[in-house]
């Protein structure tokens, strides 16, 4: 999608005609409504009506009908990355509202940029089985328009054994599948109170090659950031809302005293608030002068061992706290990226402790 210049007054992408604003239309209104959790729960479960569609559809022959379908869930997927991550926010009107610029591939070519990191595959040209050179949007434009081209790999397919192609089509499916897991992690992570910022940050990871990964773990051995020296810190809750005190030291930086209060579970560098700065028995006496004023203000220890955490038990710089499910979740894929090894879960254990804490 262009975005360099408005052509009309009521909407400030390049090559709109509509002549009046598309916050005027109640569907535009409804979309807007919508929570980023409500709207990627929406085309998740959307993406899922397709899978139960594609598999009933292969299962009872309708092989055509399959193929047509290709398109869908590559859309959808990139249609709400673009919308929640990429496009400007004065945009979002026009992409809910359908009107003419808003195609497909414009708006992966942005996905991939931004959170593919330039490593998709839908535009690099490939080689097919008899020498010919195809992309995988120009297959998947085919068979969403219902081309002659759709109808020929129908019939190859028909004519063809099962077993040369039920594994391709188990692993479209379970390509789609992940589309789906990455979109219920991000899901929760805006439910759990993240930033935006945070979750791009995530879905940025799990869409992140191991040979990446590997790049980035070189850079970081090279160039090792000092770790924040921590030297006290708490866990509290009254009700639904939680309180963090700690107090550590920044390389090179006076020992500060943090609190972080809130209604969300999550501290994060910006919700945790330097209450002073100064040497370390200063701190550390503000830290139980504080500690134990909310303790008479009815303030618990968090979780069923009450007692206070002690610094080696955890991250150097404390935040953002991460629950056990965030971090089994993100090791899972971490795992399923590195082709599901046996005897290795610590591995995506402590990577995903490593890259939520980055995030």
């Amino acid at each position: 999608m262009n975005q360099n210049q408005s052509t009309t007054p009521a909407c400030p992408v390049s090559g709109c005609k509509t002549k009046t604003p598309h916050v005027n239309d109640s569907t535009v209104q409804a979309f807007m409504r919508q929570s980023p959790a409500e709207a990627i729960d929406w085309t998740k479960r959307c993406i899922v009506e397709l899978i139960q569609s594609v598999i009933d559809d292969v299962n009872k022959g309708r092989i055509f009908a399959y193929l047509t379908r290709w398109r869908d869930p590559e859309e959808l997927y990139t249609r709400v990355l673009y919308a929640m991550f990429v496009a400007p926010a004065d945009h979002l009107p026009h992409i809910f509202s359908g009107d003419i610029p808003n195609g497909f591939a414009a708006m992966w070519r942005k996905v991939n940029e931004v959170v593919f990191e330039g490593n998709g595959m839908l535009f690099k040209e490939q080689v097919g089985l008899r020498g010919e050179v195809f992309t995988t949007m120009n297959t998947l434009n085919q068979n969403a328009h219902n081309s002659f081209s759709t109808m020929l790999t129908t019939i190859s397919i028909v004519r063809s054994k099962p077993e040369e192609w039920h594994p391709r089509i188990k692993k479209h499916v379970e390509h789609w599948q992940k589309y789906v897991e990455y979109l219920n992690h991000i899901e929760q992570l805006f439910r759990a109170g993240r930033r935006k910022e945070d979750v791009l940050q995530a879905i940025i990871n799990m869409h992140r090659s191991i040979k990446r990964w590997e790049e980035i773990a070189r850079e970081q051995a090279r160039n090792p950031v000092p770790a924040v020296k921590l030297l006290k810190t708490v866990s509290l809750s009254k009700g639904e809302r939680w309180r963090y005190l700690v107090v550590d030291q920044p390389p090179g930086e006076d020992v500060r005293f943090r609190v972080h209060i809130d209604e969300r579970r999550y501290a994060s560098k910006d919700n945790m608030v330097v209450i002073r700065t100064g040497t370390e028995t200063e701190m550390l006496a503000a830290f139980d002068s504080d500690y134990k004023a909310a303790l008479k203000e009815g303030w618990q220890l968090e979780g069923s061992q009450a007692r206070e955490l002690k610094p080696s038990e955890l991250p150097p710089a404390a935040e953002p706290v991460i629950s056990h499910e965030e971090i089994a979740l993100h090791a899972y894929y971490h795992w399923e990226y590195r082709g599901r090894p046996l005897g290795s879960p610590d591995v995506d254990w402590y990577w995903a402790i490593e890259d939520l804490k980055r995030i």
